[in-house]
């Protein structure tokens, strides 16, 4: 697909590399290093962060933005008990079952330090909303789907309590009801320049 897109484009720059970040041949003069939701599934950030690091030239921009649980959870244990926090907390305890770091914000401003690149530009993005053309909440009951296999593997939750086919219309009844809008999962993204004398 990214292959056709480029062509489409008349891309003629563009080369694609199916591999590992931290392994796969790519050489060591990058302009830039940007990521989405990568450095979350891996297994030791500050590790994975460093080998990428070392692929970009001095003064070039490393950039990732990943998911982070923590104002998500915040938000809804601020508002009432119902289906909205239900389906946060079911997704975060699947996320930490698997292995996914939930809380980038720390291991991100902690990476970035520990691989010279210096304290990082941070910020923190996320969608909120809740009425009826809302497609947020269609996205988080296909999300809380997708991780049902895990849910029910460490007992976080069924499949018949889950009911994702009603997931997002029983959220959305929840927002109208108590005016609490639904957040989606934040971005956090952090960024640098690597150092000249790096």
């Amino acid at each position: 697909t990214a292959r056709a897109r480029a062509h489409d484009a008349g891309r003629q720059n563009v080369t694609f590399v199916a591999g590992d970040c931290r392994t796969a041949p790519l050489g060591s003069s990058f302009d830039a290093a940007i990521g989405r939701m990568v450095l979350m599934y891996t297994r030791d950030v500050t590790e994975a962060l460093q080998a990428i690091v070392e692929r970009v030239r001095p003064g070039g921009v490393v950039a990732f933005a990943e998911a982070d649980f923590c104002p998500v959870l915040g938000h809804v244990r601020g508002g009432p008990p119902g289906v909205c926090r239900s389906l946060w907390e079911w997704g975060e305890r699947a996320f930490v079952c698997g292995g996914v770091h939930v809380a980038m914000a720390t291991h991100l401003n902690r990476a970035f330090m520990a691989t010279g690149l210096g304290e990082p530009e941070m910020i923190v993005q996320t969608l909120v909303g809740g009425g009826e053309e809302w497609p947020g909440l269609e996205w988080a009951a296909a999300s809380l789907r997708s991780v049902l296999p895990v849910l029910e593997q460490h007992g976080i939750v069924t499949a018949e309590e889950l009911d994702p086919d009603t997931l997002a219309a029983r959220c959305r009844a929840e927002v109208v009801a108590t005016g609490v809008p639904f957040m989606l999962i934040p971005l956090v993204t952090a960024w640098a320049r690597k150092p000249l004398d790096a």
